[in-house]
């Protein structure tokens, strides 16, 4: 019997009673060192004679407010509870939020940071906005322990021990549940195309649709009480308490297993190259190809194994992982399995920890306190690189291709100090069907001065060029500034145009920013804006979509410059009106062949964000990134898809360069390129409508 099932047993013992909080003592302690692993600063939610603990696995929002629950009370007591807290980056609480239960389930923040998700043991799935006001509860039929996921429209889906599997609305109605043949403690994982993947305490682990449907199931030999990672060539990894590794294809069939030498209560994880990593209750932390064979462990075999590990690794950007164990201990390995630093806690780290954009490191431990470390490296966006995938334990992945969309690519905007020869500023797109596309383009300078831009191109001028097939270019439309057109009419079309698309950055009387608004026709363009009175600064290039022929569409854009360090990387903002699979791509050695090779940008990472509005502003939130494409687990369909695009421009095997092949729903988003290392040169940013 391991842990869980003992305090499983004893809450069964009393049932999922209400009472009042039995807070004593919550104090902050400040540490003044910042080396990789200090302790900055823990937090003491109750006092050492009060009974409690934390199991519960912080996860961070995008204003880096870290959320996590408690437990209040022992198993035997009459009256527990649990508390959310929210705490500030320098561990003073922002506010507290009772359940009527104690909280192992580990909160999952919504994409825009304004409601929090979490489970608790008095049966109910809670919903709190970021301001600590509940939003909703709903009350399943049993305890919650495993935590939530969140899927692209809003959905929560959440086990209970009741046996069913909930699917909650943003607004908290239930959608539907699905049926087990035993209570659920692990949590959900979704897939690029909306798939719920968990595993359930009768062994078995499901995959069912957007619906509830059950896809397939696949029987281990024992509980799995976990949650799965969900690779973006649609492999699937878990752990049972049988002791192995499980590897599945998306169709519900082994690709392959690998033995521990005990049961396996930790999530996978997944790393920039592929590797597999997860801790086992017999001590060790398990790294695994893709293949399932062993890279390293650690301990090493013959070396004294660690105290069981039931906390799951956080990749961080450099390749180390951070976890806690059952040795009162966070522990840090290198990428390849030797042992970086420790730093003691006051007990052992059931929960796992979660590593922010900034480096931090958050972690619960037993002892009741909130650990927050210094980390000299920042969290990794890959496939799936911590607890929960992310830092808010969203864990729905956007990795993966998913046919049948129905969205479209509607604008592209490239923010940039436009760069010199090589490395000039050079926006592209494509447009494919039988009809064609009217196209708002738009070079703002002197419009940026309302952004609090101070050195914007004072007079951009615009041009736009249609590549012919024998691969010359011709000019097909230009401007230099937006009110003084050779046809008088465009002056009013595109005001009429700013004010339908509903841009925020309008263009005044009078300025010097300048605008074209066109239809094409199935072909290449690309325009490169150029400063009028030969005084640069920074340009923002938009094209939007205004509408024409059914069945013709933007079916990509791009942009290239001079990428350098700080506000100088290269940022594009992309906007679709629907789901879309994108191959997103950052060219930098690929360039050589057409640029001279010294100016290029020699390894270049790309780093996808999403954008959501509050009512405070706009939220930017990290949800992929790749630096090496052929590290990708899909790097085979990456391949394919640049040869169904009829690329002229492959990526050759082994080349630095970066890809993505993503699912995204209907949204705002913006891609940054940049060098590894802070290296700079001449870099571009490729994004494909997925055929």
């Amino acid at each position: 019997m391991n842990f869980r099932d003992l305090i499983t047993m004893l809450r069964r013992g009393r049932g999922l009673g209400l009472g009042a909080c039995a807070l004593l003592l919550a104090v902050a302690t400040l540490r003044a060192q910042t080396t990789d692993g200090s302790i900055r600063w823990h937090y003491t939610t109750l006092s050492s004679a009060a009974a409690g603990s934390i199991l519960s696995s912080p996860a961070v929002g995008p204003d880096g407010t870290v959320y996590i629950g408690t437990e209040i009370g022992s198993a035997s007591s009459t009256s527990p509870s649990g508390l959310l807290y929210a705490l500030n980056a320098d561990g003073t609480v922002k506010w507290q939020f009772q359940a009527g239960d104690w909280i192992d389930s580990s909160p999952t923040v919504t994409p825009d940071g304004q409601t929090i998700v979490f489970g608790s043991w008095d049966g109910r799935v809670y919903a709190v906005s970021s301001n600590g006001a509940q939003k909703w509860s709903y009350l399943t039929g049993g305890y919650i322990t495993g935590s939530p996921a969140v899927g692209t429209d809003g959905t929560v889906y959440i086990g209970s021990s009741d046996g069913f599997l909930y699917a909650l609305s943003a607004a908290g109605s239930l959608k539907w549940t699905a049926a087990f043949s035993d209570k659920t403690e692990a949590s959900p994982a979704i897939g690029p195309d909306g798939r719920i993947y968990v595993g359930a305490s009768d062994s078995t682990f499901y995959a069912l649709d957007a619906s509830g449907n059950e896809l397939w199931t696949y029987k281990t030999g024992g509980e799995i009480v976990d949650s799965a990672a969900v690779a973006a060539d649609g492999t699937v990894y878990f752990g049972s308490l049988d002791g192995s590794v499980y590897a599945l294809k998306s169709d519900g069939t082994l690709k392959w297993s690998y033995a521990t030498g005990n049961a396996i209560d930790a999530s996978p994880t997944l790393g920039a190259d592929g590797t597999i990593y997860i801790g086992s209750t017999d001590g060790h932390v398990y790294a695994l190809t893709q293949a399932g064979a062993l890279k390293w462990m650690y301990p090493a075999s013959g070396a004294t194994a660690l105290q069981p590990i039931y906390s799951t690794a956080a990749i961080r950007a450099d390749g180390s992982l951070v976890l806690g164990t059952s040795n009162n201990e966070v522990l840090c390995l290198n990428p390849d399995g030797t042992m970086r630093w420790t730093t003691p806690l006051g007990d052992w780290a059931d929960s796992s920890p979660v590593v922010d954009s900034n480096g931090n490191i958050y972690i619960g431990c037993y002892d009741k306190q909130i650990y927050a470390l210094n980390g000299t490296s920042g969290a990794q966006y890959t496939e799936w690189s911590q607890y929960r995938r992310d830092p808010q334990h969203v864990a729905t992945t956007p990795f993966g291709q998913v046919a049948g969309g129905t969205g479209a690519i509607s604008a592209l905007s490239v923010r940039a100090y436009p760069g010199t020869g090589d490395g000039s500023l050079v926006a592209g797109f494509q447009v494919k069907g039988s009809g064609s596309r009217q196209l708002l383009m738009r070079a703002a300078g002197p419009a940026l001065a309302s952004q609090g831009v101070a050195n914007f191109m004072p007079d951009p001028s615009l041009k736009l060029y249609q590549i012919m097939s024998n691969g010359t270019p011709s000019l097909v439309g230009q401007n230099d500034n937006w009110d003084q057109q050779t046809d008088a009419s465009l002056v009013t079309q595109i005001s009429a145009a700013e004010t339908s698309l509903g841009l925020g950055l309008v263009f005044q009387p009078g300025s010097k920013d300048s605008a074209t608004l066109s239809s094409y026709s199935a072909g290449l363009y690309t325009s490169n804006p150029s400063p009028a009175d030969g005084q640069n600064g920074v340009v923002l290039l938009e094209c939007y979509d205004n509408g024409g022929t059914s069945g013709t569409a933007l079916a990509a854009v791009s942009a290239r410059n001079q990428v350098g360090t700080g506000d100088n990387i290269l940022v594009g903002g992309l906007q679709l009106t629907g789901r879309c699979t994108l191959l997103i791509r950052g060219a930098g050695p690929a360039l050589a062949n057409y640029l001279t090779p010294s100016s290029v940008l020699a390894q270049p990472t790309i780093r996808l964000y999403s954008i959501s509005f509050t009512s405070t502003g706009s939220v930017s939130t990290p949800i992929a990134e790749n630096s090496v494409w052929g590290n990708a687990t899909n790097a085979s369909q990456i391949s394919a898809e640049e040869s169904a695009l009829g690329m002229g421009m492959v990526f050759a095997q082994g080349s630095a360069d970066s890809a993505m092949l993503v699912t995204l729903p209907a949204g705002l988003y913006t891609v940054e390129l940049k060098g590894v290392g802070g290296t700079t040169g001449a870099g571009m940013v490729e994004v494909y409508l997925a055929p």
